[in-house]
């Protein structure tokens, strides 16, 4: 069976696209190009479900995951007070209603440090951060449940998120298995795996049965083929695994002026960041993508 690609929206942002300014351009260039579907990052103040799934319709392209947006302030769902839970619990209800609206069938989590890094020890023991989330993700859990969405986790690197917790596949099941709930899984990424697991393929072996979507980068962000993921290799664990769901592909960081530009909202003074050609850039992706799945067969 061969994979599913869809495109990750946010990372558009990495080569100097804003997929929330001009979606059906983007959609186009990524039916053109040959991907099945594109990953929505959630924006709260730019959400356009009926404009995003008429378009994408239209194009026979697949929503098949809002990334939930768990960068913002009001959103700590493990370290912050009591309020600051609640706010997170309801945002996340609120980008669940925006998943049932698109679509899109998965809802994705990840636990992003507030703040300056707490690596190697977290502020609070790790105890009491695990029971927050815990507490937290069983109510996103079963309101998503409630609308036939699936909550995919997807584990952080100690240096992005809290230390200790939820870093690796193995930390990231211990909750899960907390939960004691039928719709969350696992949402493993190459790039977090390389810092944090001791081997990509057998991490993956090992929960086989929880992936419900992957994330496929390279372990510097940047192009397919300039890093160190063997990414024949995860392909064909995944293949062997019978791996069903999308595979999101990253599209590459091109230069740390774009990614100013995009995230930051940033441009050095006398600058004027030249984007890549869209078409260009998502067909090369794509293609090394297909190659990589033509050679394992």
């Amino acid at each position: 069976m061969a994979f599913k690609y869809s495109v990750s929206g946010l990372t558009l942002g990495f080569s100097g696209y804003d997929f929330a300014e001009e979606p059906e351009i983007i959609l186009a260039a990524i039916k053109n190009a040959g991907f099945d579907g594109i990953d929505v990052f959630d924006n709260p103040q730019k959400r356009n479900a009926e404009q995003l799934r008429k378009a994408a319709n239209s194009l026979d392209l697949a929503v098949p995951e809002v990334l939930g947006n768990w960068g913002g302030d009001g959103r700590d769902l493990a370290g912050g007070d009591e309020k600051t839970r609640e706010e997170a619990v309801e945002y996340a209800k609120e980008a669940i209603d925006y998943c049932v609206d698109l679509g899109s069938p998965v809802f994705g989590f990840c636990l992003p440090q507030p703040g300056a890094s707490e690596a190697p020890i977290s502020v609070l023991p790790v105890e009491t951060l695990k029971g927050n989330i815990v507490d937290g993700l069983k109510k996103i859990c079963t309101y998503a449940a409630e609308r036939n969405v699936t909550v995919a986790v997807e584990p952080l690197n100690c240096y992005e998120s809290y230390p200790c917790l939820m870093n690796t596949l193995t930390e990231t099941m211990k909750v899960i298995e907390e939960l004691d709930c039928d719709n969350i899984g696992l949402q493993p990424d190459v790039f977090h795996m390389n810092i944090g697991e001791n081997s990509i393929t057998d991490a993956i072996k090992t929960f086989k049965d929880h992936i419900v979507t992957f994330h496929m980068n390279e372990t510097n962000h940047f192009k397919f083929g300039t890093g160190h993921a063997d990414v024949k290799a995860i392909m064909q664990t995944l293949k062997e695994i019978g791996f069903s769901g999308y595979m999101t592909v990253y599209m590459p960081l091109m230069t740390r002026e774009l990614f100013n530009m995009a995230f930051r909202g940033i441009v050095d003074e006398g600058t004027t960041p030249e984007k890549p050609d869209l078409d260009t850039l998502l067909t090369e992706t794509i293609g090394y993508m297909r190659s990589v799945e033509a050679e394992i067969g």
